[in-house]
């Protein structure tokens, strides 16, 4: 994070299928379905192609699916969905877990700022991860955010070019 936004760390961008970095990042959740019974949903045509760093669209991705997973509570569906706009593309993951309260959306984003764990799954968590997706994102000069209601989960989202 630090290297990102001292400029130290510079993108490497190319024009990449985002279906097949999807699928790729998905591959490493497949233990969760198998073990713990967590469904994962693509909804993306095979023929996206996007501008951007893939290996750091690659971590974004991951970040908000273990996000997903961290808080999607009990029914353990995720659910990615790319659409298609004018001179971008779309992406959102999707969670069906308790939410983020309002007074807390102004602050995820925020380096070390980890929501409230009474809705997560066990797991630890450094409260970096939504730090590095909005690093990695500006880089992009991408627009990006999160939808969020209470008690019927949570939808964070970026457009890429």
């Amino acid at each position: 994070l630090s290297k990102m936004q001292s400029g130290v760390d510079v993108l490497n961008i190319t024009k990449f299928c985002l279906r097949d970095s999807i699928l790729s990042v998905l591959n490493a959740y497949r233990i969760l379905s198998e073990r713990e019974g967590y469904r994962f949903t693509l909804d993306c045509d095979p023929d996206v192609i996007v501008t951007g760093d893939e290996a750091r669209i690659k971590q974004v991705l991951s970040n908000l699916v273990n996000n997903a997973v961290r808080y999607g509570g009990e029914e353990k569906d995720i659910t990615i969905t790319v659409t298609k706009k004018e001179g971008a593309v779309r992406c959102e993951v999707t969670d069906r877990g308790e939410g983020i309260p309002e007074y807390e959306l102004e602050h995820i984003w925020e380096r070390y700022y980890r929501s409230s764990d009474r809705h997560s799954r066990n797991t630890a968590g450094t409260g970096l991860g939504l730090a590095i997706v909005k690093e990695i994102l500006l880089l992009h000069k991408a627009d990006f955010g999160v939808t969020s209601r209470l008690h019927a989960g949570s939808t964070f989202w970026f457009e890429l070019k």
